[in-house]
């Protein structure tokens, strides 16, 4: 699960939502594909996730009481996403090797 929280008081911190990052606006090409979150990014109002298996996926979570997955990148050769940082424009998802993302508009 991924907890959006508001940090308006630092002593009292406000829960808005938590995402089930696997089932939330999106389907695997493999039903039985089982993703596990193992790295996570923030950059403005999106989320980036390295999902394992399911490679990064990018959820939108400006409404954090209506959050959802915008995007799901994966690169040819690219088997199980370990890690997310976030530079410029881009996504730098690791496995291994490095996948690298254009991330200048998360909705495409």
């Amino acid at each position: 699960m991924l907890g959006v929280f508001s940090l308006t008081s630092r002593f009292a911190p406000d829960a808005f939502a938590q995402i089930p990052l696997v089932t939330v606006g999106h389907t695997n090409d493999n039903p039985g594909l089982r993703a596990y979150a193992l790295g996570v990014a923030v950059m403005s109002s999106y989320v980036y996730l390295a999902n394992s298996m399911d490679s990064l996926r990018v959820y939108d979570v400006s409404d954090p009481t209506h959050s959802g997955n915008i995007g799901h990148g994966t690169a040819y050769g690219f088997q199980y996403a370990r890690s997310v940082a976030l530079g410029g424009n881009h996504a730098y998802v690791a496995d291994g090797s490095l996948a690298i993302y254009d991330v200048s508009n998360p909705l495409t």
